[in-house]
């Protein structure tokens, strides 16, 4: 998805606060309403958010926020995957950034927004971060089945994966639901 040609009606701002850190974010009103349906019927609907210019996110992190930021303006998130010597797959795979929870956390705000190309996008730098670092986020699993619905294409997304690395050692780490999605 290519951002909105900006022209001076464009250029008005909104802005997204995340209330637990105060973080305010300035971002144009045009691309978020291109972007998003909920900032959308937010900022052009009869809500407050329209009035003030100001959509309140409370429970999304400044660098959640800022993932969905920067991939909204250049259709891409950095990465900065840890190139230090002499650290197992799953040393490296911790240190990466941004880390598989942060990826997680972007591809959650994709889903409540929703903005089904941002979702699409991590669930391919995963796949591509499982393939260079075969290593499975085991400790992020309870948290992924505890944010999301049965049936999330990130459930089966994880699952898929699974099914090829799965070990046994791991298995009480990975939630009951999980264990009837494999199934």
């Amino acid at each position: 998805m290519s951002p909105p040609t900006r022209t001076k009606e464009s250029q008005a701002t909104a802005r997204n606060c995340v209330c637990h850190f105060q973080q305010r974010f300035g971002m144009h009103k045009e691309l978020l309403c291109a972007t998003s349906p909920f900032f959308k019927a937010a900022l052009e609907g009869k809500f407050e958010e329209s009035i003030r210019g100001e959509v309140i996110l409370e429970d999304v992190s400044v660098e959640t926020l800022g993932l969905s930021n920067e991939w909204m303006y250049t259709n891409k998130i950095r990465e900065d995957p840890c190139q230090e010597q002499g650290l197992t797959l799953s040393d490296l795979y911790i240190k990466d950034k941004p880390s598989h929870r942060q990826l997680l956390d972007g591809w959650l705000l994709g889903d409540y927004l929703p903005v089904t190309q941002l979702q699409n996008y991590i669930a391919d730098k995963m796949k591509a971060r499982y393939t260079n670092r075969p290593v499975l986020p085991f400790v992020d699993f309870v948290y992924l089945y505890e944010k999301t619905q049965p049936g999330s294409p990130m459930r089966k997304l994880m699952v898929d994966m699974s099914v090829w690395k799965h070990r046994g050692s791991n298995i009480k780490q990975t939630p009951r639901d999980m264990a009837a999605d494999l199934g």
